[in-house]
């Protein structure tokens, strides 16, 4: 069972190398489950300080979205790390299509859900301010980090994420279910929180496309006539 609070906050970090090697969580679905946020284990990104094991609950602020630029991070180098293990099992050579790519679950979550925008990467080529970059539909820049979306942009994707998440483990490890089974049942109330009319639409769009595949099964509440 994940909780994401009705209160939802998104402070920006300035996230770099050794804060990512010390975040304690798996992933971000993992961090809904909890109740409390994580303590990093070696230095806290700038941005964070006091939130280290912060109690979530309905009755507070949750700054639980603050950690999704955090675990688009260690996913960066989750895939990184299976360049390395084929690298490493062929000597040295990375056969063309031998390595799956573990963001195309997220790049699709972005084309659905924020069409105006194009997914570039995780870019950590500064180890002091790794980012998640973003830009303008079909140009070529500027960049930017996901930090400077929009709240309802954010919302949409830390809305969705532990769905990317799954598909990602699918991916890495694929389990065949039994059939008539639904991997994941999602209880979602007022998911239209934070979302401007067309974002709601959008939001529907990706559930009714992961619905459709058998991937899951949504059941909402909403006070909004436009996802009516």
């Amino acid at each position: 069972v994940m909780f994401v609070g009705p209160h939802r906050t998104w402070r920006s970090s300035a996230l770099n190398r050794v804060s990512l090697v010390g975040y304690p969580m798996s992933s971000y679905g993992a961090l809904l489950q909890s109740d409390n946020l994580p303590h990093f284990q070696y230095a806290v990104p700038a941005g964070m300080q006091g939130l280290q094991g912060t109690v979530r609950d309905s009755a507070s602020a949750d700054d639980a979205p603050a950690f999704v630029k955090t675990s688009l991070g260690r996913l960066k180098d989750r895939q990184q790390s299976l360049v390395t293990s084929v690298w490493e099992s062929n000597a040295g050579y990375v056969p063309p299509g031998a390595v799956q790519n573990l963001f195309e679950p997220f790049a699709r979550l972005i084309r659905t859900l924020l069409p105006h925008l194009d997914w570039v990467g995780v870019d950590d080529s500064n180890p002091d301010n790794i980012q998640v970059r973003f830009r303008a539909a079909g140009t070529t820049g500027p960049e930017f980090d996901i930090d400077q979306l929009s709240s309802g942009e954010k919302a949409a994707i830390s809305l969705m994420l532990p769905l990317v998440e799954q598909q990602v483990e699918h991916i890495v490890n694929p389990m065949p279910l039994d059939p008539g089974l639904v991997a994941l049942t999602m209880l979602l109330d007022e998911p239209e929180l934070h979302l401007h009319p067309l974002l709601q639409l959008q939001v529907l769009q990706y559930m009714r496309d992961l619905a459709s595949e058998g991937t899951a099964q949504f059941i909402l509440t909403t006070h909004s006539p436009t996802l009516l």
